[in-house]
């Protein structure tokens, strides 16, 4: 039979190791919302060139889209869709890079390259349910990153719409790569 002693130390052991997993796995989906996404090498071949920038869309506690877009300079665009998408799985398309380069100089004129590189600038209004929209753009020499979470500024989110129309005019073939 369990003393009092004896179930309040195991209660406070499986307090301490609740703590511990919930702070691993909050540590381990803030790491991977901070890393830029990467091509993987066996989409090399479908779309050589320099990227010429990139939008996802992560996870949330709903029903959130979650999917990766890289546009190239060759007028390729690789979509990964990975929950609550149309198209899951990886797709390539091809782009107007002309409407491409009519979004990068919006966000040049709306002053994307000097905006803060994580929004909201204050964690204390990171809403931790939220999808974040990730977007870089490049342009000329210039490559930016920026991690938005919940607010940001219009222009931010006005980028963000055009970038998402862009996307959903692409016409997507599945590609089988694995």
């Amino acid at each position: 039979m369990m003393t009092t002693k004896s179930i309040v130390s195991t209660l406070s052991l499986m307090g301490l190791f609740s703590c511990l997993l919930l702070f691993s796995c909050n540590r381990q989906a803030a790491d991977s919302i901070q890393t830029v996404p990467q091509i993987p090498e066996e989409w090399s071949e479908y779309a050589p060139g320099e990227v010429m920038a990139s939008f996802r869309r992560t996870a949330c506690f709903g029903q959130c889209p979650v999917f990766t877009v890289t546009f190239f300079a060759n007028g390729t665009a690789m979509y990964k869709g990975d929950m609550h998408v149309d198209k899951l799985g990886r797709h390539i398309a091809g782009y107007p890079t002309d409407r491409l380069q009519e979004i990068i100089d919006f966000a040049e004129e709306n002053g994307f390259f000097e905006m803060a590189d994580t929004y909201p600038e204050d964690k204390r209004f990171v809403i931790a349910d939220a999808s974040h929209t990730i977007t870089q753009l490049r342009s000329g020499e210039k490559t930016h990153r920026i991690n938005r979470n919940s607010l940001g500024p219009d222009e931010l989110r006005e980028i963000e719409n055009k970038l998402q129309e862009l996307v959903e005019s692409l016409v997507l073939a599945g590609i089988d790569i694995e």
